[in-house]
C-alpha cells in the first residue's frame, strides 16, 4: 500500500463521504445514533490467501459496542487474468455460494478490487467448542460441503472455513474454493479432508462423524 494510504481515508472513500463517523454509519459499520469512539487496526495488511491480502480492524462506539471487520484486497496471481477479471470472478463466486444457502460474511462495501466484510470470530473447532447445539453445527458442515460439491465446486481445502458458533461460514472465494461447474466426479476427498482437519484440534465421536456424513449424503445433489 502507498505510504499516503490510511484506513480511515479508504473507508471514507468507499462511502463517498466527508466525515469518518458519517461514512462508518453509511457503510453500516456504526449503528445510527452511535458516537464513534475509535477506529483501530487489529491486524495490519498480511497475506491471507492465494489471491488476498487482509487487514482486520475494529470500530468502537462511545459507551457501546466494539465490532471487528475485515478489509480484503484482491490480487491477481502471476499468469492469471487481469485484476479486474479476478475480482469480478471473486464476487460472482461469492454470490453463487450465498445463493446455495451457504453462510458467507456480511458484505458492507466493495471498491476497486477491495471488499469490507464481517469478521467471523471462530475457526470451525472453536465454533464447535462454543456451539449451543454441536450436532446441528456438524450437520451444517456436512450440508455445506455437499452443496458446494453439488454446484460443481471442488474446494482445495476447508482449513479456512469459519463459524459464528451456530453455522459454517465460507470466507474464501478465490482459488481455494476450487474451480466451479466441474463434473461431480471431482467431489472425492473433500469430506475426508474436513474430518481430518477437525480431528487435529478436536475429538469427534462416532455419532458426530455419522452426523457429518449423513448430512453430506442428504444434501448431495439437492
Amino acid at each position: 500500500m502507498a505510504s499516503s494510504w490510511t484506513l480511515s481515508g479508504e473507508l471514507t472513500r468507499l462511502a463517498a463521504g466527508d466525515r469518518l463517523a458519517d461514512s462508518l454509519s453509511k457503510l453500516g459499520l456504526l449503528d445510527a445514533g452511535e458516537v464513534l469512539g475509535s477506529l483501530d487496526v487489529v491486524h495490519d495488511w498480511h497475506r491471507s490467501g492465494t489471491e488476498t491480502y487482509s487487514l482486520h480492524f475494529a470500530v468502537a462506539a462511545v459507551g457501546g459496542k466494539r465490532r471487528r471487520y475485515v478489509m480484503k484486497a484482491c490480487v491477481a496471481s502471476p499468469g492469471a487474468s487481469s485484476l479486474a477479471e479476478v475480482f469480478s470472478e471473486w464476487l460472482a463466486r461469492r454470490a453463487m455460494v450465498s445463493a446455495l444457502g451457504i453462510s458467507t460474511p456480511v458484505l458492507y462495501a466493495t471498491g476497486s478490487a477491495l471488499v469490507v466484510e464481517e469478521h467471523i470470530s471462530y475457526t470451525l473447532a472453536e465454533g464447535l467448542g462454543r456451539a449451543p447445539d454441536r450436532m446441528a453445527l456438524l450437520a451444517a458442515l456436512g450440508a455445506t460441503a455437499a452443496r458446494l460439491v453439488s454446484a460443481g465446486f471442488a474446494p482445495l481445502s476447508a482449513h479456512d472455513w469459519r463459524s459464528r458458533g451456530t453455522d459454517v461460514v465460507v470466507i474464501d472465494f478465490g482459488q481455494d474454493l476450487g474451480p466451479a461447474n466441474l463434473v461431480h466426479a471431482s467431489e472425492s476427498g473433500l469430506l475426508s479432508e474436513i474430518v481430518d482437519h477437525l480431528s487435529r484440534s478436536t475429538t469427534l465421536s462416532s455419532a458426530e462423524l455419522q452426523a457429518i456424513g449423513a448430512a453430506y449424503e442428504e444434501h448431495l445433489r439437492d
